[in-house]
């Protein structure tokens, strides 16, 4: 099973006490650690009011589309990653986007409890996963079901409007 999650906000909310943190962890250059860090250094957000502009110091944030952007959150994701997972649980994250791949655990299973089930449900019963529930906007599902009319050949195959 996988779960695919998109963390909402991630890149405004990043702290930059967090980055430097991470920053420290990694066997980079020193020169290298400097430079990301001098970008996180007295960074200030100024706007303009109807009489005067208006700045203060930026100590969260950045920009999503910048070059840095993906690799600060993935260096303060990769504190999430390494934590120890269950065997059958593998995490992987770039910037904001994280997957969950559950595999099934070695075993026998008693699958007839699935056929008189929700499809959900039943996916749970088979897979062996305790049931828990999510809120999650569904972005799009469209599936197209027609009449093949004529021949078609994928992946080496031929599909006949007889088959």
């Amino acid at each position: 099973m996988v779960i695919s999650r998109d963390i909402q906000g991630a890149f405004d909310h990043l702290q930059y006490n967090s980055i430097r943190n991470s920053l420290d962890k990694f066997n980079f250059p020193s020169d290298t650690i400097e430079i990301l860090k001098d970008i996180l250094t007295d960074r200030t957000v100024t706007f303009q009011t109807t009489q005067v502009p208006v700045s203060w110091l930026q100590q969260q944030g950045c920009s999503q589309g910048s070059c840095t952007g993906p690799m600060s959150r993935n260096l303060v994701a990769n504190e999430i990653i390494s934590e120890k997972q269950q065997p059958n649980v593998h995490l992987q994250a770039f910037a904001d986007d994280f997957i969950f791949m559950i595999s099934e655990l070695a075993g026998p299973k008693n699958i007839t409890e699935a056929y008189y089930t929700t499809p959900t449900a039943a996916l749970q019963i088979i897979e062996g996963i305790i049931p828990f529930h999510i809120n999650a906007e569904q972005e799009a599902a469209y599936v197209r079901i027609g009449r093949l009319r004529k021949t078609s050949i994928y992946n080496n195959i031929n599909f006949t409007p007889n088959n």
